[in-house]
């Protein structure tokens, strides 16, 4: 399945973009760090008189335990390039995720929903089953999360999984020799194209730029 990491390159963000080509690992931020303040919110269906203290402490291990790396399906979508790629300057990297790492961790959608999810005490997966709900403000994310029950800070994948790189609508062209020594230093297993994101005069759409130019050609025709 594929997969979409996007990512700043600017300032500090530089070293931890050029990290996952070079050591070909992606970074997994412990849960209880992530932006969202409702992260892990879950009931947990405890039928005795110690449910509300229960559940406050399974949301704290929850979040101390879990470790969490966020794609979106979608590398299109232009509020995420704002949010995540440094207001379209940054990158878009194309994973195909069955190259990832398989240790002690899950790749599940994302539920977008505005109830709580309430969920069974005697689950296995109570801890992990918390972290894929969200509320439907952020449905526009279309996010799949890595979910590691771990305390390894990253985790690895093949020299396959990088499939394509894509350029923000803004990106400078004075950092794609970064990009290239990165693509260089990754030494795929395949070349991986370069592909520039744009968006069309009197449109909203965001295009590669491969489309837009087909799309001019039609319209000549």
């Amino acid at each position: 399945m594929l997969l979409y990491k996007f990512r700043s390159i600017d300032g500090n963000s530089f070293r931890n973009s050029q990290d996952i080509f070079v050591n070909k690992r992606l970074f997994l931020p412990p849960a209880k760090t992530l932006n969202d303040p409702n992260e892990g919110i879950a009931i947990i269906d405890i039928n005795n008189d110690f449910r509300l203290w229960g559940n406050q402490i399974e949301e704290r291990n929850r979040r101390q335990d879990l470790r969490i790396c966020s794609f979106s399906t979608d590398h299109r979508n232009s509020v995420i390039w704002s949010h995540y790629a440094n207001q379209h300057k940054g990158i878009c990297i194309e994973f195909d995720s069955n190259e990832f790492e398989q240790m002690d961790s899950q790749i599940c959608p994302v539920k977008y929903s505005n109830t709580v999810p309430v969920i069974s005490h005697n689950s296995d997966s109570t801890k992990v089953e918390a972290f894929l709900n969200k509320t439907l403000d952020w449905g526009y994310e279309k996010e799949w999360r890595y979910i590691a029950d771990t305390r390894n800070p990253h985790f690895s994948f093949s020299n396959k999984a990088i499939k394509r790189v894509l350029l923000g609508a803004r990106f400078a062209e004075s950092d794609i020799e970064w990009v290239n020594f990165w693509i260089k230093s990754f030494q795929p297993a395949q070349p991986i194209p370069v592909v520039k994101m744009t968006f069309a005069i009197m449109e909203y759409t965001l295009y590669e730029e491969s489309e837009l130019n087909q799309k001019s050609t039609r319209l000549l025709i």
